[in-house]
């Protein structure tokens, strides 16, 4: 499956969302949880070089706290996208 394999981070995400509106999320709760902690830590703890557009940032955003990580509403969750925005 998806999850199992190396693919864009993006993708991921979207078969996690696409998952957790189908309700059958459950099934993959633990691989779930190893992608969205991999994300975390990569990404809230300074160590992302990757590039996102706006709808990567909110889908990220959104199943980080859903799943109940410690994500700020700030602007800072932005910032990643508006730098490169401009590139």
């Amino acid at each position: 499956m998806m999850l199992d394999e190396e693919v864009d981070l993006l993708i991921q995400l979207k078969l996690i969302d696409d998952l957790q509106r189908l309700g059958i999320a459950y099934h993959f709760q633990n691989k779930i949880q190893s992608i969205l902690s991999g994300v975390y830590k990569e990404n809230h703890l300074g160590n992302t070089s990757r590039e996102k557009d706006l709808y990567a940032t909110a889908l990220e955003f959104r199943l980080l706290r859903q799943h109940g990580f410690d994500v700020s509403q700030g602007l800072h969750q932005l910032k990643f996208f508006w730098l490169h925005r401009s590139r």
